[in-house]
């Protein structure tokens, strides 16, 4: 509806969530950076679809885009 993704940073600023903190990993502010390349428990996942636990950008850019999709689903579907 907003075109934004639902992490925990954006859902602070839209006033839906008090506190930020990653739903995976407990660790760091949830946002989509931290959710698609430093996030210890997406790491596993990222190896699993992507061959990478800790991509770069250009491991996305290099990567099969139906598996980055694929990703993106797990990810806001699990949290």
């Amino acid at each position: 509806m907003t075109e934004h993704f639902g992490t925990g940073s954006m859902l602070l600023k839209m006033g839906i969530f008090d506190d930020p903190t990653c739903r995976a990993c407990n660790e760091d502010v949830e946002s989509m950076e931290h959710l698609l390349r430093e996030c210890d428990g997406l790491a596993k996942k990222r190896l699993e679809l992507l061959g990478v636990a800790y991509p770069q950008p250009e491991d996305y850019c290099a990567s099969n885009l139906k598996a980055s999709i694929k990703l993106l689903e797990w990810i806001f579907e699990a949290i």
